[in-house]
């Protein structure tokens, strides 16, 4: 079964992530739903069953960097400290990432995605950062 349409997509990825679904916006998972769609440079429908695989786990990473960013302005009260859930979304994300890493060198369904599109990458002059403005150019390394 393919992945129709961007509401298909959004359908799916609000059923893999439960009842977590219930915090995000109506716009805020088509947002993540479109930005997976252009990380992996992919258009509907879509039928490589690999390929609709990661596409939900792209729109669920997405999802979860928006908690993420939520989380990170809260702050301690009365010794409550909301920093775990932060801690806990951080860590998903990373090794979401890092499996989707591995993938787009393995999976000869995503061969042909441009690496620097993904993970949220940005390119210029020749430097290349993530979006929280670390050096990226170790993982550029191995791509030549």
């Amino acid at each position: 079964m393919s992945i129709l349409d961007l509401d298909d997509l959004i359908e799916r990825v609000q059923i893999s992530l439960g009842t977590s679904a219930s915090l995000f916006q109506e716009a805020e998972l088509e947002f993540c739903c479109e930005q997976a769609v252009l990380e992996l440079g992919t258009s509907f429908p879509i039928e490589k069953s690999a390929l609709q695989l990661w596409i939900i786990e792209r729109a669920k990473r997405h999802s979860l960097d928006i908690l993420r960013i939520q989380s990170a302005h809260r702050f301690k009260y009365k010794q409550l400290s909301l920093n775990d859930r932060f801690n806990h979304y951080n860590t998903l994300i990373q090794d979401m990432d890092t499996k989707f890493e591995n993938a787009l060198n393995t999976d000869p369904d995503l061969l042909n995605i441009p690496f620097s599109g993904v993970m949220g990458f940005y390119i210029r002059n020749g430097f290349v950062y993530d979006k929280f403005g670390n050096s990226m150019e170790h993982m550029f390394a191995n791509k030549d």
